[in-house]
């Protein structure tokens, strides 16, 4: 129960949090945009004039721009891997070779070798392939002290 309580209120702050931060954004873009085309660009440019009109519409299309951008990036799902259309496009895109193949799921755990499949692995390694000890095999396998 409490940890569901924590999950509503968490879910509660993320969300207070992302409108205030997007308020922010907002009021800020609005400020520079106000005051750059009040005080900076006349500066610059004489007000009236067709050349002082199209920086004002590119100002206005780069703030409604940037606002837009931020607004779908803070109220769009992020989504998961287990949708389907998630793994539609996966299979689509592997299909079509654009991704190389890639494992969809986690590898299953290796089994328990025994000391003597380790042994021979080990010695598989440092050997080399196609190379053989001077012990033979059943040499190996005998305990030590065993005549």
């Amino acid at each position: 129960r409490i940890k569901k309580l924590f999950g509503m209120l968490f879910n509660v702050a993320v969300g207070f949090m992302g409108v205030t931060l997007m308020m922010i954004a907002t009021v800020l873009v609005g400020f520079v945009l106000y005051y750059g085309l009040r005080d900076a660009l006349p500066l610059v440019i004489t007000p009236g004039t067709w050349v002082y009109r199209v920086h004002q519409l590119i100002a206005f299309f780069l703030a409604g721009n940037i606002l837009f951008n931020y607004y779908m990036c803070a109220l769009t799902n992020p989504g998961n891997s287990d949708s389907a259309a998630y793994k539609r496009a996966l299979t689509e895109a592997q299909e079509n070779g654009w991704l190389p193949r890639i494992a969809t799921s986690c590898p299953s755990p290796p089994t328990q070798n025994t000391k003597a499949q380790v042994g021979q692995q080990s010695l598989r390694t440092r050997l080399g392939p196609g190379q053989t000890s001077s012990a033979s095999s059943e040499e190996a396998r005998k305990p030590e002290g065993a005549a």
